[in-house]
């Protein structure tokens, strides 16, 4: 290889390696929940319920609280935050671990 394809090798590593840690994702926690911020199950929030016109389940971004049905959660949002993917908790057994699963914002 010739040292100035060498060269040229190098600086395109190093970018696409700067590059890759910019890009890095930002995600946001979400429950769904009713009026009374109670969290239950994801589904309910997945295939809505409506009550003269408003939803009797919403997802709640952020915040904190529990992961568990009948936990209550405070201090987030209906709304998710502009540039972050809302992401679903999900137990995984063993020790009470949470892990999450993605989905797009808004889903």
């Amino acid at each position: 290889m010739k040292k100035s394809q060498s060269i040229h090798l190098a600086f395109a590593l190093l970018a696409a390696s700067m590059l890759s840690g910019c890009s890095e994702e930002k995600t946001e926690i979400r429950r769904c929940v009713g009026e009374d911020n109670i969290v239950v199950e994801d589904d309910k929030c997945e295939h809505p319920t409506y009550v003269n016109g408003h939803p009797v389940w919403f997802w709640y971004y952020g915040g904190r609280g529990g992961y568990e049905t009948g936990s209550v959660v405070e201090g987030g949002s209906r709304n998710p935050t502009p540039g972050y993917r809302a992401v679903s908790p999900v137990s995984r057994g063993g020790f009470g671990s949470t892990g999450a699963r993605g989905e797009g914002a808004g889903e």
